[in-house]
């Protein structure tokens, strides 16, 4: 990285050196080494360097955070500094700086919106009720492995956890900052909401990164597995498994619930090692929504006919329960999963291909 790093061309004009030129006077302006003169040079450099020796990507605004860790733990070696930044982002974010992005970002932001919904409905729905949407906060999240709201300092104990997890993690990390601050948030209307985000409350780092492990932990995969942008797109509908393909992200934004694998529901009503504390169905429930007749000739073991027109307090006994829906995949099915979460139902997840698959 050295040999390249001292052949860059930093005297030929690059589209984003004005932008870079913007965005690293407001970079951790709080840190002796980030704020000097010396420190804006070295960002500088480094921001030019990698924008020049990877032209099939983006630059975007908060690359410098992701950088700042990084410039501070080898603030004398910037090709280390670089090729640290430069492995990061092809390892964990590179579809944050494709051109494509909007499309990832999107989808991103829906299954945190759906993990938040499965381990806090109450929360989910105040947010959804006061307009609190996840782009206006999510995005600098993940797209700067959280370096936009934490300092520097702070930074290296997350990356140590999220570069040896599965990649899901920053989700969860995500969802346990939300619950941190649940309090306060659902005694907030949008305004406040708003005000409390402009400048980040003080979060326990090792509370959030213990509580994200765990529930990352006790999740079946498939609730934060993309059902679009890295879904299958089968052309052929007779495929065995045509349940894969992908959803549109239109359909996927109605619905406050995530999806389900029938792998993960075998594994849960079998008390698979992705959920610990399910055995042999107990803490498991599976609604059926069809008709009598379809339900009687073929079913899932031990599933649970009910009426989408049912009263909500029949269910009530199976709140705190892994409650899976199965059925056709209709409009009806649809919303009656979603009330299930306005009702403030945990843990509510959508048979993906319903009972077909």
């Amino acid at each position: 990285m050295r040999a390249k790093y001292e052949a860059i061309d930093f005297d030929t004009p690059h589209p984003s050196d004005y932008q870079i030129s913007l965005d690293v006077p407001r970079c951790h302006q709080y840190h002796h080494l980030l704020s000097s003169a010396e420190g804006h040079t070295k960002l500088t450099r480094i921001l030019q360097a990698w924008v020049r020796l990877n032209p099939s990507l983006n630059y975007w605004q908060g690359l410098d955070s992701l950088l700042a860790p990084f410039l501070v733990l080898n603030f004398n070696n910037e090709p280390k500094a670089l090729f640290c930044l430069h492995q990061l982002v092809l390892s964990y974010l590179k579809p944050f700086f494709i051109k494509e992005k909007s499309v990832y970002f999107q989808e991103h932001l829906i299954i945190y919106e759906q993990l938040l919904s499965f381990k806090d409905p109450e929360l989910s729905v105040h947010l959804s009720n006061i307009g609190a949407n996840s782009d206006l906060y999510g995005i600098p999240w993940f797209l700067t492995m959280f370096t936009h709201i934490f300092s520097v300092d702070k930074i290296p104990r997350i990356w140590d956890t999220v570069l040896i997890s599965p990649e899901s993690l920053p989700l969860f990390i995500a969802v346990a900052i939300m619950r941190q601050l649940r309090q306060q948030i659902l005694s907030l209307d949008f305004n406040y909401f708003i005000l409390l985000f402009s400048s980040m409350p003080s979060i326990d780092i090792e509370k959030c990164i213990q509580v994200a492990l765990q529930e990352l932990t006790n999740t079946p995969p498939s609730v934060t597995a993309p059902k679009y942008s890295f879904a299958k797109d089968h052309k052929n509908e007779d495929s065995e498994k045509w349940w894969e393909n992908r959803i549109p992200l239109e359909k996927l934004r109605k619905e406050l619930f995530p999806r389900l694998s029938i792998h993960d529901l075998v594994n849960l009503y079998a008390g698979g090692s992705q959920a610990p504390e399910v055995r042999n169905g107990i803490g498991l429930v599976v609604l059926d929504t069809r008709d009598a007749e379809n339900y009687n000739y073929a079913r899932f073991v031990g599933s649970i006919r009910v009426d989408v027109e049912d009263k909500m307090a029949s269910l009530e006994k199976h709140r705190g329960k892994y409650i899976v829906i199965v059925g056709k995949e209709d409009q009806r099915t649809i919303e009656f999963t979603n009330s299930l979460v306005r009702a403030w139902f945990p843990l509510v997840s959508l048979l993906n291909g319903g009972i077909d698959c």
